[in-house]
């Protein structure tokens, strides 16, 4: 998946937050929106304000460092194999088995993520939509071979493990189980694109955007002040012409502006509420669930206005939920 805020090595962390509703019952359908909640105990939420207190420097290194290396990361995928040492799928690379349970089946749900990264997002929102109990874990999987976030990891009832990598992946085999229904070509396609064309192009926008900078900065820290802001003024079209380099080489369909994926978008709506008709299915959820975490920051406003999808904005924050903020800690 692109990976702004996401592809750097992510921060290990033991810390664990609950959310959504009970995992649906046998036979029950998934519907509704499941408010997420979060109970953190007192060391946890020290260790949460710490994480916070990384993560804009963490952000900022670690784009640098993946538009670096990109080009090495690209060569060592075409000879890599295609499954981990340890049994699980490799980025962009489907899972070797698929998925042979159902919710029912499910004790657990973990999601190893960041509250910033995008693809994280994007699961959170489908697993509240359709109704999942689950937690969050902040940072990456602690034993797995893959180092990289966000990674879903069942636990069952027969007391087996289920893990898939990568969010692309992770939606692809997330909502047969959810819907009990597979994606159907176009479907998948438009879920592709979302993941490969409009999430690379809306990541390098927002990191050229020296006041949204300033306000992920904020938001993951709790403050701004003068020296931060100069670095982030110098950093900003750096990180922009890095990484626009790097992904239009990674992602060669992607194009700048994000709003010309958004207009089609808009065209494949074909004047219904929703991609999928009268209520938000997965595509619908993918390309809201991307951005729904930016959505106070100047680029998403952009974005909506130039590709006419503020009423489908509107819908989806209606049934979805409104404008998405990761939790606050008092700073003790």
């Amino acid at each position: 998946s692109p990976v702004m805020l996401v592809a750097a090595p992510a921060l290990p962390s033991a810390t664990v937050v609950e959310r959504g509703s009970p995992l649906l019952s046998a036979g029950q359908s998934p519907q509704g929106v499941a408010v997420a909640s979060a109970r953190v105990g007192p060391a946890a939420a020290t260790h949460v304000r710490l994480h916070q207190r990384r993560a804009a420097p963490a952000m900022l290194a670690g784009l640098v460092c993946f538009a670096a290396g990109n080009r090495r990361r690209q060569r060592a995928r075409r000879v890599g194999a295609a499954v981990l040492p340890d049994g699980t799928n490799e980025e962009e690379e489907d899972l070797a088995k698929p998925l042979d349970f159902t919710i029912a089946d499910i004790k657990e749900v973990r999601l190893y993520q960041q509250e910033l990264s995008p693809p994280c997002v994007k699961i959170r929102t489908m697993l509240n939509f359709y109704g999942v109990q689950f937690k969050t874990i902040a940072g990456k999987h602690p034993t797995s071979d893959y180092k990289k976030i966000p990674v879903l990891e069942f636990k069952l009832k027969n007391g087996q493990k289920r893990q898939i990598n990568d969010s692309h992946i992770i939606i692809k085999n997330l909502v047969p189980l959810l819907t009990g229904e597979q994606l159907t070509p176009e479907q998948y396609q438009w879920e592709r694109k979302v993941t490969y064309e409009f999430q690379p192009a809306f990541e390098v926008e927002l990191v050229g955007n020296e006041r949204d900078v300033a306000k992920i900065w904020a938001r993951a820290t709790d403050f701004v002040g003068g020296w931060q802001r100069v670095l982030i003024s110098l950093l900003t079209p750096l990180l922009s012409a890095l990484i626009g380099y790097a992904f239009k080489s990674r992602y060669p369909s992607m194009e700048l502006p994000s709003s010309k994926f958004g207009s089609s978008f808009r065209a494949a709506l074909n004047g219904k509420p929703f991609f999928h008709g009268d209520e938000p299915g997965p595509v619908d959820l993918s390309l809201y669930g991307t951005y729904c975490a930016f959505t106070d920051c100047i680029t998403i406003g952009n974005f909506l206005n130039a590709s006419g999808l503020e009423e489908w904005n509107e819908r989806m924050v209606d049934r979805v939920g409104g404008n998405w903020t990761p939790p606050k800690y008092r700073m003790g």
